[in-house]
Order: structure tokens, then sequence, then C-alpha cells
């Protein structure tokens, strides 16, 4: 099992994350770009952010199947290891777990982004190409290594937007390309060890309930006693909304709910499907008809698993779009009651962080606690599936 990430690591991730809230500078459209994001794509999907050495500072799976490569014991050390070697590992694991198979059979195409400066993008991805075919040809797998666009600055600004839910839109456009990287990082190295898309957005939304409640009762002591009925019927209405937002998020994270139920039905036929397939290109004998026929029907029945999984998924996030929409109108709302009664929160910005630092330490404690079910459950169901992907297995 991987190393257990300590609750003072993500504390010290968050309190740096503060370090940088108050967005007051124009953004520097010169600025050095120094880090960079490599995104290396193959149906697993991993995200690297480098820094200016082009070393491995945070690694974090863009997609379910990409929780499965990360959460690998060789990922463990994976930190600190220079872009051309973790390009590398990501190969090496997906061949070992049968993403990649000898020869040409299957999906074998993986796909390079990287996003910072496009001069020194460009070299690194000529470099990471060569290493990665070069190993390759080791292992006699074919596959085409090509280059897909880097973010745009408005792809980047969407991307943090979406891990720092607590930012408004303008805070966000104000920030730089080192600005936004560094936001990204933070929130990267907050989730490391969740392995588990759903529960990683249930992370950020819920540290920024966190850091609202927090402006909320700092501006509230200001307000009075006596405003204190003006106030409570809008807050009435924001706490309804805060809990209908955390059930549809959890809806999406239960183990017994819809989506983890078609979720573990996708791992099962992904791994009956890659196996035998992965038998198949290991007998090293000729593949017959019939085995084609029954390579076909386990792809099928995978598809179908997977096209399930996404219409539990879209019908969700539907119900969670529709609680976070509600969300920000009843937060508008309890700050205009007390706006109102003539309590400013430019007013009040240092106290606000103040509240918002203890907030967060509190929230850290709790959510590890409140979810340390699915958090173990989501990597040992991953260790699963890569040890049945890594068995011997015959065709």
């Amino acid at each position: 099992m991987k190393k257990t990430l300590k609750f003072t690591s993500i504390l010290v991730s968050l309190l740096l994350a503060f370090a940088i809230l108050p967005l007051t500078a124009c953004k520097d459209k010169d600025d050095g770009k120094e880090a960079k994001i490599m995104n290396v794509s193959l149906n697993p999907k991993v995200e690297f952010i480098l820094d200016k050495d082009d070393k491995v500072v945070t690694v974090n799976a863009l997609n379910e199947e990409g929780n499965l490569i990360i959460s690998a014991e060789a990922f463990v050390n994976v930190e600190g290891m220079s872009a051309k070697d973790a390009a590398e590992l990501f190969v090496k694991v997906s061949k070992e777990s049968g993403f990649l198979v000898e020869g040409s059979i299957g999906d074998n195409a993986l796909e390079i982004s990287i996003t910072g400066d496009e001069e020194n993008a460009q070299k690194l991805y000529e470099s990471v190409k060569g290493e990665i075919t070069g190993y390759l040809s080791s292992i006699n797998v074919t596959v085409d290594v090509t280059k897909v666009k880097a973010y745009t600055e408005a792809e980047l600004e969407e991307i943090v937007s979406q891990v720092c839910l607590y930012l408004s839109d303008e805070e966000i456009a104000k920030l730089n390309y080192d600005e936004l990287i560094a936001k990204l990082q933070e929130s990267r190295k907050e989730t490391a060890e969740y392995y588990s898309q759903e529960l990683k957005n249930t992370y950020y939304a819920m540290k920024s309930v966190a850091m609202q409640k927090a402006e909320l009762n700092a501006l509230k002591e200001h307000a009075g006693l006596l405003a204190s009925a003006a106030i409570a019927s809008a807050e009435s209405i924001y706490d309804s909304a805060v809990e209908a937002l955390m059930i549809a998020r959890n809806a999406l994270v239960d183990e017994n709910g819809a989506y983890q139920i078609a979720l573990a039905d996708l791992r099962a036929k992904k791994v009956e499907y890659l196996n035998y397939r992965k038998g198949l290109v290991e007998s090293g004998v000729e593949i017959t008809e019939t085995q084609t026929n029954i390579l076909n029907g386990l792809e099928q029945a995978f598809n179908n698993a997977e096209a399930g999984l996404l219409g539990i998924g879209e019908s969700a996030n539907t119900a969670i779009s529709n609680a976070e929409a509600s969300l920000k109108s009843a937060f508008d709302a309890v700050i205009s009651a007390i706006e109102t009664l003539g309590v400013k929160v430019n007013e009040h910005l240092n106290e606000i962080s103040a509240k918002q630092k203890s907030a967060l330490t509190e929230f850290t404690t709790e959510f590890e606690t409140a979810y340390a079910s699915a958090k173990a459950k989501a990597e040992a169901d991953w260790e699963a599936m890569y040890n049945e992907l890594t068995e011997e297995t015959a065709a």
C-alpha cells in the first residue's frame, strides 16, 4: 500500500494557498512560465506538474483509469523524478496492466501535451518522445507517440476554477501563468492520495463551503445581535443549499450508490477485456476468428458498462450543477443581507482571512475523518484491479 498522507501535509498546502489569496496585481502577460504541465494519455490520462528543472512536483489522474496507474506502488517516489523518467514510468505501468500490448494490436496510441513556454515545451516534448520511443522499442511495443495542443490561457483558468471554487472568475482572471500553476499545484497536493475523481471533486466543493461559512461568520460578528433575525432567513436558505450540494456530491462517492456500483462493474469488465487481449498476444500463436469474436464481445461489454457509468454521472452532474447554482445565489443573498446592515466585505478582509485559515484546519480533519472509508476503498479497489491485470493470463 502507498504511504499515508498526514493531516499536516494537507494543512501546509492549504496555508500556502492562503499566501496568495489576495489577488490585487494585474496579470503579467510576460511572466517567466518556468513551470510546466505535462499530460500523458493512453486511455488512462495522467497529469504531471513540473518545476523549472522539469522535475515532477505533483502527479494527478485526469480520469478514473489514470487512478489505476498512479496508485501503483511504482509511483510512490515519482515526485522529484525527471519528466522523461516519469513518462517512461507511466508507459511501464500501462504495459504491466495491459493497456499496452506487444505489436500493434489494440489502442496503442499515446498522446502528450506540454503547457508552458512554447520553445522549452517543444524541447521537452522531443526529449520525452525520444525516451518513450526508445523504451517501447526495447519491449517490442509499437505506439504512435503524438503531440497534442497545450492548454490555452482560458483552458488553464477553467481548470483552476474547478479546483479553487472559492475564487471568483475575476480573481482567477488576475492570476498570471505562474500563479495559475501554483494554485493548481497546491490543489493537487491536497488531494494527492484521493484515488477517485469524484472524491477529489467533493473535497474541492466542501473546501469552498468551509471558506464561505468562515467569511459569513466573520461578517456576522460585525452585524450585531439585533441583525440576527434579518440574516437568519437568508442563512437558512444557504444552509439548505449546502445540504443539497453535499447530497448530490455524496451520491457519486457512496459505495452503495449507483455510480460506485457502475464503476465497480466497469472495472470488472475492463479487467476481463484487457486480460483476454493480453493473453492472446502473449500466446504467440495466430489469433483465430473465434478468439477475435470473443475479444470484440468483451470490448463491447466494457463499452456498454462505460456508457452506463457516463449516463449515471451525467444525471448526477446535472443535480450538482443545479445545487451549485442555488448555493451561489443563496450565498450572495446572505452577503447582501449583511451588507444592507452596513457591513462591507472589503473592510474586513484580514478578519475573513484569519477565520478561513482557522476553518480550513478544522475542515481538513473533518473531511479526512468523514471520507476515510471512501478514500481507503478507492485505493484498495485500484490495487485489486492492478493485481488482477498483472497476474499471468492465458487466452
